[in-house]
């Protein structure tokens, strides 16, 4: 799949890349004509312009397209980008603690983390967090919880407690305290599951895009999603 025909118009429009013509959209036209450029000649003595630039992108673009799509369709997978499904992670409702502080969605990367209040032998690595807050700002990927958990995977035998306080192995200033059970229907600590995506590049719009890697929460009580 080409550029889009607004793209395309832009392009043409406000940067002065006339590698197509502008479509003509009352007629229903999807895409401009292609002039078929194969080469920008620079004189010499003369300034180079910034639309000569921007359409010497286009060209090259356009012929690493034409190559992609002799092997791929739009949205293919090139390298990369591994789907894991992980049913073994562990769950932990979260009473007091920035959860932001143990994950970072930006860079998908997590705290290491041990128990100061029981073992501090007992250790985890911090895989992503559910809160309450991800459905109040419309995060459509994460379900629907009314309180806040951290997911994790142990590192060493033994497990967090009720009421348990964990903090950052690197910073004594970053800590979360786990909720206290109220009863036996009132579990603290339960089996969750992620699925992740590897770093890795699709063909996207005749572009190759890389992926950044990526986890999400599937169940954040549940490792049957």
């Amino acid at each position: 799949m080409a550029l889009s025909n607004n793209t395309i118009n832009t392009l043409n429009t406000e940067y002065y890349d006339d590698f197509y013509e502008v479509a003509n959209t009352t007629t229903g036209e999807l895409l401009g004509t292609q002039k078929d450029f194969h080469r920008v000649l620079f004189r010499p003595k003369y300034g180079v312009q910034s639309r000569e630039l921007t359409q010497l992108q286009t060209i090259i673009q356009k012929q690493l397209e034409r190559l992609g799509t002799t092997q791929f369709r739009d949205g293919d997978l090139v390298v990369g980008g591994q789907l894991t499904l992980d049913t073994t992670a562990k769950s932990g409702r979260v009473e007091t603690g920035t959860l932001t502080n143990f994950f970072n969605r930006d860079t998908n990367l997590g705290k290491y983390v041990f128990d100061t209040s029981a073992n501090t032998t007992i250790k985890a690595h911090v895989t992503q967090y559910t809160s309450a807050d991800d459905n109040a700002i419309g995060t459509t990927d994460i379900p629907a919880t009314s309180n806040n958990y951290l997911l994790f995977k142990y590192s060493t035998v033994g497990t967090f407690s009720d009421g348990g306080v964990i903090q950052d192995r690197e910073s004594a200033a970053i800590t979360a305290t786990f909720s206290t059970s109220t009863g036996a229907s009132d579990e603290v600590f339960t089996d969750a599951s992620t699925i992740s995506v590897d770093e890795g590049v699709c063909f996207v719009s005749g572009l190759f895009v890389r992926i950044s890697p990526q986890k999400i929460v599937l169940e954040p009580l549940s490792n049957t999603p």
